[in-house]
């Protein structure tokens, strides 16, 4: 299937659903809500955050007397969250019908309830329901932590460790399988799927900004009946960040500016973000740079044999290792439209530039880099929920991604006169992947205690390689090679 036929089926089946959807009348309801403490006393200023099955939050603060309001919500499930000073956080569900719905919530001091919802096992659902070991990490504390790279953040996982170095180098492997057998996800959809059993051709997490990510999401234990043979590892899901909350009235502009600085390799990395939201549609723009040198390792300082293995790996008597440095730069837009309580359509671009990315150890004879490594990515979605009495939920979702590297090699043998005139070959392996996919989820109830999911995805890879490979034994004889 071409692209031009890919869309265009992709567009019918969301008019289609469209067309579904506004066949009944929208059903609204209210949800008052009243906050007070364990003593009764109410409480003032408390953020309250209100968000339905199709991901659309609405935001208030109780005022003088406890108590805020929720107009013009759709019937169905909502879950409550709510915040203030000096008490833990709240999660509540509520089911919210034709009416207004009253709502008291106690908060109460050392009662701490939490849930994180898990995508990576395909459905949403609580991190305590999921049937394998999982792992949550934040993007507080991804901030805390100070990664260079995203993959840094396996190090110190449970049943989670990596490979290889460097910046844009670094590989995760879970429960002992390499990238190969792990699959990787960025917002639900596929990383790369152009991948090899080597450390240094695995998947590179750090086609991924790290300024970008909101969450990781790591699925210990196989997932091959969702995904298939390349998650018999586990499953690791990258949540970008999104686009702010809906505001009911008036439209918020809003930005950001990060920095980070890492005196170990001189890395640096800079990010700049614009964001607005209103009753309607809601957007983030974002640009990224970042420079990451040759990073340092201790100084050899051992025996003889051992400063002799530093410097054949590339490992200077200071302790800098050779041929580690990357360059990179990321933007990203993503729009979402808010059709009404029920309908949201989110659109998005990314492009990711990686340059002059060094390969730690392949130094000397054998000298390996990526004079770039590139990934372009658009994507759509639409969420809707409470489409019949019996469809609560529809997900619909397609994507279109590439990604574009050169791996050079250079082998240098020093000539042994008079019998070997030595040897100088240069070898450049360039990759297309272009990458499609769509991704139907559904949720059903039948009475009242009878849920179903069901969905359906498809992608298809296209992979291209060539290979350019240039051969000297003296300064006067070369021979090429095309394959």
């Amino acid at each position: 299937m071409n692209n031009s036929r890919f869309f265009a089926l992709f567009l019918s089946l969301l008019v289609l659903f469209a067309g579904i959807s506004a066949q009944s009348p929208m059903a609204l309801a209210g949800l008052n809500i009243e906050v007070k403490d364990t003593n009764g006393a109410v409480i003032a200023g408390a953020s309250l955050t209100v968000m339905g099955r199709n991901g659309v939050a609405r935001n208030s603060v109780t005022d003088t007397t406890g108590k805020s309001s929720f107009e013009n919500l759709s019937e169905g499930e909502y879950r409550i969250k709510v915040e203030a000073p000096g008490f833990p956080t709240v999660l509540l569900d509520v089911t919210v019908a034709r009416g207004s719905k009253e709502v008291e919530i106690t908060l109460q001091l050392g009662a701490i309830s939490e849930s994180v919802t898990v995508t990576a096992t395909r459905t949403q659902i609580t991190s305590d329901e999921t049937a394998v070991p999982v792992s949550i990490v934040g993007r507080e504390e991804i901030e805390r932590k100070a990664l260079t790279t995203t993959a840094d953040i396996f190090r110190t996982l449970p049943g989670a460790s990596t490979v290889n170095e460097g910046a844009f180098q670094v590989r995760p492997r879970i429960r002992g399988l390499d990238s190969n057998r792990v699959l990787i996800l960025v917002d639900g959809e596929r990383l790369n799927n152009s991948r090899t059993s080597t450390a240094q051709s695995g998947v590179e997490t750090g086609l991924v900004d790290v300024s970008q990510i909101e969450s990781i999401e790591v699925a210990r234990g196989s997932g091959s009946v969702l995904y298939g043979t390349d998650a018999l590892g586990g499953t690791i899901n990258i949540i970008t960040r999104d686009t702010p909350s809906r505001r009911d009235g008036g439209f918020r502009f809003g930005a950001a500016l990060n920095t980070f600085y890492s005196s170990n390799e001189n890395g640096r990395r800079g990010n700049a973000a614009l964001a607005g939201s209103g009753r309607y549609f809601a957007f983030r723009l974002s640009q990224s740079l970042e420079r990451f040198e040759n990073y340092s390792t201790g100084k050899p300082g051992g025996t003889f044999l051992q400063d002799l293995r530093a410097q054949q790996v590339g490992i200077t008597d200071d302790g800098e290792v050779l041929n580690s440095q990357s360059h990179a730069s990321n933007s990203q837009a993503t729009i979402r439209f808010f059709l009404d309580d029920k309908k949201t359509l989110r659109l998005n671009y990314e492009r990711r530039r990686g340059a002059n990315i060094g390969s730690a150890g392949l130094v000397g004879t054998f000298n390996a880099f990526f004079p770039f490594s590139n990934r372009d990515k658009i994507h759509a979605r639409y969420d809707a929920v409470a489409l019949t009495r019996n469809l609560q939920r529809l997900s619909l979702s397609g994507f279109y991604q590439t990604q574009y590297r050169n791996f050079t090699n250079i082998l240098t043998v020093p000539p042994a006169p008079p019998f070997f005139p030595g040897l100088y070959q240069t070898s450049e392996t360039v990759t297309n992947t272009q990458t499609s996919g769509l991704d139907l989820q559904t949720d059903w109830t039948f009475g009242g205690r009878n849920n179903l999911t069901a969905g359906a995805s498809f992608f298809r890879d296209e992979n291209n390689d060539r290979r350019f490979v240039v051969s000297a034994s003296t300064p006067t004889s070369t021979t090429r090679r095309f394959s």
